[in-house]
């Protein structure tokens, strides 16, 4: 029989194999940035700070002066086979501090983490561990997700 740690680190591991082929490729650190960390009677799936970025968008900034952003996004047109010379990743980085990204100005989420983790896959952790965990399962997700807004 599975330990509860056991059920914790297949299930997260599996969100962590979906999530990391539905992330768009372009340079590969987000997916790689994807890790599993499971105690006794805790599992946490860590990914990169922007990670939520990829569902909701980047929203624009109160400040629109740029914080070295622009040299992430160099390395992103440059991934990608786009003109990447500073000076266009500055003018995009301003833009999207300035009005956000297209996926935020959009207003609704791409499905690539809403896509994996969702309400049917936490009704199956459920039915694996019981119900000694119920509720903090489904609080902590919820949490973090509207963290991620």
């Amino acid at each position: 029989m599975k330990t509860d740690k056991q059920i914790l680190y297949n299930f997260l591991e599996t969100l962590r194999k979906r999530l990391a082929e539905r992330i768009p490729d372009a340079t590969g650190k987000t997916s790689e940035s994807l890790e599993v960390v499971v105690s006794a009677n805790q599992g946490i799936l860590l990914g990169a700070q922007h990670i939520g970025a990829l569902e909701y968008g980047r929203s624009p900034r109160k400040n629109i002066e740029d914080q070295g952003m622009w040299k992430n996004i160099q390395k992103w047109l440059m991934a990608r086979g786009l003109p990447s010379a500073d000076s266009n990743a500055k003018s995009l980085t301003w833009y999207i501090n300035k009005y956000g990204t297209l996926q935020y100005r959009m207003g609704k989420p791409s499905g690539i983490i809403s896509g994996v983790i969702n309400e049917s896959v936490i009704e199956r952790l459920r039915n694996e561990l019981g119900d000694k965990y119920l509720i903090d399962v489904h609080s902590d997700i919820l949490k973090q997700f509207k963290r991620m807004r």
